[in-house]
Order: C-alpha cells, then structure tokens, then sequence
C-alpha cells in the first residue's frame, strides 16, 4: 500500500475555548503572506455548516482545517501532494510538519494561552477510499506502521483505535501514553 493523502488531527483539549472565524482568518492569512514553503493559496469560511470543516485554509501541499467533525473541534492537516518516500518516512515528515504549523498555531498572539490542544491524542486518516477503504484489513496493514513510526517519534508507548464506520474515510484514533509536545 502506498499511502498518500495522509490526515492528522488534533483536539482541543476540554477545558479549551474555542477560536473566532476571525481570528482564524486572520492567522491563516498571515500564514499565505509570510510562507514560503507551503504556498497556501486562499481561506475559506464554512461556518455556516454545522458538524464539520469551519475554515479552510487551502495549499499546494497540504490543506489546514479548523474542524468540528463528530462534534470534536480541533486542527486538520491534510496533504494533498504526493510523497515519494517510504510510508514510514511519510508518517513521519507530515507529522512533523503539522506539529511544526500547530505550534505557529498556538504561539500566535490573539489566541495564545486561550486554545489548548489535547497532547496525548491524535487522529490519522487516509484521506483515499479508493487506497484505504476503513476495514479490518486496512488497519491490519497501517497498525504496525503506526505503531514502530509514532514510538519512535513520541518516545511513549501509543494505542490505537480504529474508527470501524465504513461510510467514513479509514481512521485511527491514537492515543500516547505521555504527552506528544
């Protein structure tokens, strides 16, 4: 399998507020005026639409969302440009890119100390039901990806829940044992 289409989320933590369309759009157009790797393209506003995208901040490589898909609010990341590396490694590159975005995300001065994300849990999709369809027989294959790629990265043992509603796009939810940043 090769992956591509890789999806990362995070969640606001509990005690979290939330953040304005705003303020979102003015942090992520201040992301396409002063990124010169990403080549973020345009924002859009989806609030109107209940339980689910918000804002969408739209790139070459990667799109950002604010999301409130399931009712958990949170940031998306989802890469759009093909990878051609090892899986393992494209495991590892786009989460470190999204953790990289996060923490720009959570340091921007109208919203620092407010948004508190949850470090101990992630979400990963494959954003390709044509690749991944969300079965059994997917996640046996992505698990021990998952599982060598995000202990090597986190340092902490990790456990993963595949999220089995086959009208959605394959999902693992992670969780880590220590906190991820």
């Amino acid at each position: 399998m090769n992956i591509q289409k890789i999806n990362w989320k995070i969640f606001l933590s509990k005690n979290s507020s939330s953040v304005s369309t705003d303020d979102l759009f003015r942090i992520f157009n201040n992301w396409i005026k002063n990124d010169n790797e990403e080549i973020f393209i345009d924002v859009a506003d989806y609030s109107h639409c209940h339980g689910g995208t918000k804002v969408i901040l739209a790139g070459h490589y990667a799109h950002y969302y604010w999301d409130e898909t399931d009712g958990d609010l949170g940031l998306l990341y989802s890469r759009v440009k093909h990878l051609d590396m090892a899986n393992s490694n494209k495991i590892t590159v786009t989460l470190k890119s999204f953790l990289n975005r996060l923490k720009q995300f959570q340091e921007d001065d109208k919203i620092a100390n407010k948004v508190q994300f949850d470090p101990r849990r992630l979400q990963f999709a494959i954003n390709d039901r044509a690749l991944a369809f969300n079965t059994e027989e997917s996640f046996k294959k992505v698990a021990p990806l998952l599982t060598t790629e995000l202990q090597a990265f986190s340092g902490t043992q990790i456990r993963l829940k595949h999220l089995t509603d086959i009208k959605r796009l394959f999902r693992v939810e992670i969780s880590f044992q220590n906190e991820l940043f």
